[in-house]
């Protein structure tokens, strides 16, 4: 698939070991299932990670569009939890505020439709869960960040989820984590 090539060149390229998690999916397991497998995942090979040949002080996670908001959601639960640390977050035009309607989110021809996103939201979570910051990072509190691993967020130039991406990155700067953000063209 494209994400296990996406593995594998990351791999080959920075020399390090990549675990691909794949996570129980919407609409038969709803939130938290994906949030909850992704979590367990990173403690096993953290608490496991010498078996495994990783070192445990110099992990990091990384995912795009609805992985990229269980990046975020992951690095804010590690936080709270304090079971393990994580040594960076990466996102790629990570999905981040469930809470706006589709509809109202900027529009381009090459973009998910809004139909789409609305039943993504719709198949993942309840209407009341929406602001929660492990469903929409970008209602997290200082509280919930401070402390968090250095983020790099990439948002793509026409993508509707573009916003959210950029107010992410100011909202974690604001608490303090070194924050990356680039737009690509």
């Amino acid at each position: 698939s494209e994400s296990d090539a996406l593995c594998e060149h990351l791999r080959k390229e920075l020399e390090i070991t990549v675990i691909s998690i794949n996570y129980r999916r919407s609409p038969k397991h709803p939130f938290p299932a994906a949030l909850e497998d992704v979590y367990d995942a990173i403690l096993y090979f953290h608490d496991h990670a010498f078996a495994y040949g990783i070192d445990p002080k110099r992990m990091a996670v990384f995912g795009h569009s609805a992985g990229g908001n269980l990046t975020a959601a992951v690095s804010i639960l590690a936080g709270r939890t304090g079971e393990f640390s994580l040594r960076a977050q990466l996102m790629t035009y990570p999905y981040l505020n469930l809470s706006e309607s589709p509809f109202d989110k900027p529009k381009y021809p090459q973009a998910l439709p809004s139909a789409a996103l609305l039943s993504f939201n719709e198949m993942y979570t309840r209407i009341d869960q929406r602001r929660d910051p492990l469903v929409s990072p970008v209602f997290a509190e200082p509280a919930d960040l401070e402390g968090l691993p250095p983020a790099l967020i990439l948002t793509a130039e026409f993508d509707s989820l573009n916003a959210e991406g950029t107010e992410y990155a100011e909202t974690l700067a604001k608490a303090g984590v070194p924050t990356e953000l680039y737009q690509i063209p």
